[in-house]
């Protein structure tokens, strides 16, 4: 039993004097009614005293208390940038969470962790190096037997698919993260190679871009790259100056006359400091289609500058060339596959390329128009050349240009990231080339891409419809390019633009990634039930069979992956997975994200004393105490109340005969 008082002791003094006084008073000797007015009073004050009563505590195990600890490959990293640092984060990490487990002892029980790619109880080997990549979607696995709280020392570096922070929430289990690192990023310069499209043909010149990604203390520096054929023989080579983020260098590489695979690899020296060199090299495919390409030429009025791209396209061996133009108010056709009379489906279904040179109106009616605009939704070329006449009809619609009148004579042309990325011109700018005379354009429509000229004045765009693709060239006086420069220009110009737009050649076998990781998996698309042959980085050979059009192979090693079904061959190149060593800043945005969802807090790893604090507080309120229950609002001090004062008012009136 406690006492708990309801008034402060000096007023409860001060009533009981005026209580006993008034009783004094009142009885002025003992008798039988000042006693029990006196125990009365004893029984209020006894109430007035607050009476509890005190239930000792059960006896309970402490709650569990889970410690977390982050083991990737990141974690190996010192905070100076530097993988294998005697002060790596890793040791940062263990001290911290063994302070915790020091000072929570007795009052939680332990269970310690460790997380990468998968979570593993225990607290692990000192001596082991961390390694793997972080998925934070394995903490969700703690959901399913709750412990009190989680403690998660980590940087924050989270390659996982599935966040667990709903799964924890749900399951009450508050998340709290130690900060581990320096948010500084790591010096490194990583590679990739991108190819302007997936196929080319014999003879061809294909854009490659060697885009260098830099951060740290790689920016600013100087770094060699290489690129090799297929063969190994050097065919490309410069220094970068890796001035920010992101450098990008463009090349025209010749694809061969051979079909089949084109693959180049490049290859940056390693800088001094660098975290690793495994990321500084990267390949990329070209499928190289031998098949003649149909180009179906209709021109309602002569125009320079188709005359000189046909001469061009005809030059090629790659592209047959029918035209169908008028002179006057004759209708003329050229070439085995040219209309014989008014255009049909049957006649666009035959060309890759429909090529509408000036005033088509005079040679197709608005049905032939929408035949046209229905070719490309279908996955067909079209390149508009000097179009004028289209009105408002379906190929209006799909014109990368925005017509209107007026001519800008003497505009110099230049290409664009995206025309040199097609190696429409030699060089990186065309710069030598004639002037022409650009007009009839303010711009492009949604979606388009400019190719050569400024986005004020555009010169050549394009623009993907449906399946297929619109090109536009609005500019005139493009055959002076075939007087310069032997001429070179001007047909590849033309050969270029052409290819580039081509309805799409077959597929064959298709990946679904560009580049891989090592441990991804690729999904390759054939129309081919066969079976495919597997040749592995190690030299293994295996035999994969596609279901429903789709392959699976599994990833497990760097290096080329050779898929080969009947004639047909690809190569998945496979590099190794360092995102742990490369993307190793401190990422407090994600672990306050996780802390948050789950009603945790984010501490800095030197603040693990003040975290312990905070969780010993909570381990108070989880662990149930003594209690204690109040006896005030109990029925028998009013009954027993009730009892005394009506007995002496009972005697009272007695003694004084009312009764």
């Amino acid at each position: 039993m406690t006492w708990e008082p309801l008034l402060p002791a000096w007023l409860m003094l001060v009533l009981l004097a005026l209580a006993v006084a008034s009783a004094v008073i009142a009885y002025r000797r003992a008798s039988l009614p000042a006693w029990l007015r006196a125990t009365a009073l004893v029984v209020v004050f006894a109430v007035m005293a607050g009476p509890e009563q005190v239930v000792p505590a059960a006896t309970t195990a402490p709650p569990r208390l889970a410690l977390v600890e982050d083991d990737s490959a990141s974690m190996a990293v010192g905070d100076a940038g530097e993988a294998g640092s005697a002060a790596s984060r890793n040791d940062a990490a263990s001290a911290a969470l063994a302070g915790i487990e020091h000072d929570l002892a007795g009052r939680y029980r332990i269970e310690r962790y460790r997380l990468a790619a998968h979570l593993v109880a225990g607290a692990g080997d000192p001596g082991a190096a961390p390694a793997g990549g972080t998925s934070f979607d394995e903490l969700a696995r703690l959901a399913a037997d709750p412990p009190a709280a989680i403690v998660l020392a980590s940087d924050g570096g989270d390659f996982g698919n599935v966040p667990p922070e709903d799964a924890l929430a749900a399951a009450q289990v508050p998340v709290y993260c130690l900060g581990v690192g320096s948010d500084a990023p790591a010096c490194n310069a990583a590679l990739s190679l991108e190819a302007a499209s997936p196929t080319a043909f014999p003879g061809q010149e294909v854009g490659i871009t060697a885009v260098v990604a830099a951060s740290g203390a790689c920016i600013g520096r100087s770094a060699h790259l290489t690129i090799s054929g297929g063969d190994g023989t050097q065919v490309a080579t410069r220094v970068l100056t890796l001035a920010g983020p992101e450098t990008r260098a463009e090349f025209s590489l010749p694809v061969g006359t051979r079909a089949g695979e084109c693959r180049w690899r490049a290859r940056l020296d390693p800088l001094p400091g660098e975290v690793t060199a495994a990321d500084n090299q990267a390949a990329v495919t070209v499928q190289v289609v031998d098949r003649a390409l149909h180009l179906l030429v209709i021109e309602g009025q002569p125009y320079w500058d188709t005359t000189f791209a046909v001469r061009a396209w005809r030059g090629d061996r790659q592209l047959a060339v029918s035209a169908l133009y008028a002179l006057g108010t004759r209708r003329y056709r050229s070439g085995p596959a040219a209309p014989a009379g008014p255009l049909t489906a049957e006649d666009l279904a035959a060309a890759d390329v429909v090529v509408l040179g000036a005033h088509p109106e005079v040679l197709l009616d608005p049905a032939q128009f929408a035949l046209i605009a229905r070719y490309v939704d279908q996955g067909g070329g079209l390149l508009l050349l000097g179009v004028d006449g289209l009105g408002d009809g379906p190929l209006a619609a799909i014109d990368p240009m925005l017509r209107r009148a007026g001519r800008s004579p003497n505009t110099i042309a230049r290409l664009t990231e995206a025309g040199r990325a097609l190696a429409l011109l030699p060089g990186d700018e065309g710069a030598g080339l004639a002037a022409v005379v650009a007009g009839h354009s303010s711009g492009t429509r949604a979606r388009a891409e400019i190719l050569l000229g400024t986005a004020e004045q555009p010169l050549v765009a394009v623009r993907r419809a449906g399946a297929g693709q619109v090109a536009a060239v609005d500019a005139e006086g493009l055959w002076r390019w075939s007087m310069d420069q032997d001429g070179t220009a001007a047909e590849r110009f033309w050969r270029q633009l052409a290819k580039a737009i081509a309805r799409a050649t077959d597929p064959g076998l298709q990946a679904d990634k560009a580049a891989y990781r090592t441990g991804e998996q690729a999904v390759i698309a054939t129309h081919d039930p066969a079976a495919l042959a597997v040749a592995d980085p190690a030299g293994g050979h295996a035999s994969l069979m596609p279901a429903d059009g789709v392959a699976r192979l599994d990833l497990p090693g760097a290096g080329d992956y050779v898929l080969t079904q009947g004639g047909r061959t690809l190569t998945l190149g496979v590099a190794e997975d360092v995102r742990e060593q490369v993307s190793c800043e401190r990422r407090d945005d994600r672990l306050a994200r996780l802390a948050e969802a789950t009603g945790g807090a984010l501490f800095g790893v030197r603040d693990a004393h003040a975290l312990a604090d905070r969780l010993g507080r909570r381990a108070d309120l989880l662990v149930p105490g003594e209690r204690r229950i109040s006896l005030v609002a109990s029925p028998l001090w009013l009954l027993a109340l009730a009892a005394l004062l009506g007995s002496e008012w009972w005697l009272r009136r007695r003694r004084h005969g009312v009764l």
